[in-house]
């Protein structure tokens, strides 16, 4: 609790002072019957109190004055409370949107907890008051610009969803300065969990910088690294296991090949500590291998690693085509690609499997299991896939460079 005007308060100790001095400086003389008040005469100029300093008595009266002066003074001086949901006339509000919001040591989750809290602080605007929404993570970006409008804010707040990304707070706060450039008085927020570290932020920043934490110390281990080597036509995967949390555990690590089980290995992991798996003869026909802990934990997103198996086993593509010999060229400059190409009267679903199957103006009425998928102008009927009618093309206005779908692919104009 606080008060906008303090100072009040040393006027109404001035006031309460006088108050009681009336009440010090008081004659406080017994009623006597008299006979005669002639002899009385010479000592009415004497009108002071014998015992000024006295002890006063509570009163009714004295009550009641005391508290009406307080009951005035304390309105003037305008007392609030602040609320944890209470934001300032222009916030930012950084939402941590990084993996590690996905543990479940708070129900439902960290960031419905974080979201949560979010909602509380929209629906806590005051008229005059602008918000902005800023979702933490690698790469942070804006949810929603500066308003004043609780609903545009709470539909941006809804479709926000957490990533696999972790939390960049150097560069959230570089753009949250961009945000409220021209309010001085503006004040960002920061609602995250505690692997955003809160040292990591720059010094003089032109803003005021609040934490508002979610979640617990929770007990985590994770699958931290898990990588294959191909040497001589022998597979070796390696994985490795971090115990985060702050007890000893046994963990339990499955190794799976193609979705199938291989082997498993325990690990004895003291708190911080990291131990290793290794596997040999990992058969190579294998294309996908999967390290998958098996004992649950607050945070499922780390309890599994995938890798694919490459090394010098080339990647073996089907092209299921009549005839587009600028497909056959653009897939065949890819390193390490041996590519087949099939026409689709000879095409077999049953065949030998391929690591990608590239259909291109055909589609068989069955698809096939294994592998991955490339349809390229299906025709209409009754397919597997249902075409729509040819949109448009249309340039792109933003895109994530660094992101591993983008690999190869020209953003330019």
């Amino acid at each position: 609790m606080g008060f906008l005007v303090p100072s009040v308060f040393v006027l109404g100790g001035a006031l309460a002072l006088a108050i009681l001095a009336t009440y010090l400086l008081r004659p406080r003389r017994p009623t006597r019957r008299v006979s005669s008040t002639l002899l009385w005469l010479a000592a009415l100029h004497d009108l002071q109190a014998s015992r000024p300093w006295r002890r006063i008595p509570p009163t009714v009266l004295l009550l009641l004055q005391l508290g009406a002066l307080a009951a005035i003074v304390g309105a003037f001086a305008r007392p609030f409370v602040l609320s944890p949901d209470a934001t300032g006339l222009q916030s930012v509000v950084l939402l941590d949107v990084s993996a590690s919001m996905q543990a479940t040591d708070v129900s439902p989750s960290r960031f419905e907890a974080a979201r949560s809290r979010v909602r509380s602080m929209i629906d806590a605007l005051q008229p005059g008051q602008a918000m902005a929404l800023i979702a933490l993570s690698a790469q942070p970006r804006v949810l929603a610009p500066r308003t004043g409008d609780r609903t545009a804010l709470q539909q941006a707040l809804a479709d926000v969803q957490p990533t696999a990304e972790s939390a960049d707070l150097p560069a959230a706060l570089s753009l949250a300065a961009s945000v409220a450039q021209g309010q001085p008085d503006a004040q960002v927020i920061v609602v995250a969990d505690g692997s955003v570290d809160p040292s990591s932020a720059p010094q003089g920043l032109p803003f005021a910088l609040r934490y508002v934490g979610v979640g617990t110390s929770a007990e985590n281990v994770a699958v931290s690294a898990f990588g294959t080597r191909v040497q001589n036509g022998q597979v070796t995967a390696l994985a490795s296991v971090t115990n985060y949390g702050a007890q000893r555990h046994i963990a339990t690590l499955q190794l799976l090949a193609d979705g199938r089980h291989f082997d498993v290995q325990t690990l004895d992991l003291q708190p911080g500590q990291t131990a290793d798996a290794r596997w040999d003869e990992v058969p190579g026909s294998a294309h996908v291998l999967q390290a998958q802990l098996e004992e649950p934990d607050a945070l499922a997103l780390d309890n599994a690693a995938w890798a694919i198996v490459s090394g010098d086993r080339p990647t073996r593509v089907a092209l299921v085509s009549d005839a587009n010999v600028f497909l056959e060229r653009a897939l065949s400059l890819r390193p390490g690609v041996q590519l087949t190409h099939v026409f689709p009267s000879d095409y077999l679903t049953e065949g030998d499997p391929y690591d990608l199957t590239v259909f291109d103006g055909y589609l068989p009425q069955a698809l096939p299991t294994r592998g991955s998928l490339l349809v390229l102008h299906p025709p209409a009927g009754d397919t597997p896939v249902t075409a729509h009618e040819d949109l448009p093309i249309s340039g792109i206005s933003a895109g994530r460079e660094t992101d591993p779908l983008l690999a190869d692919v020209p953003l330019g104009g």
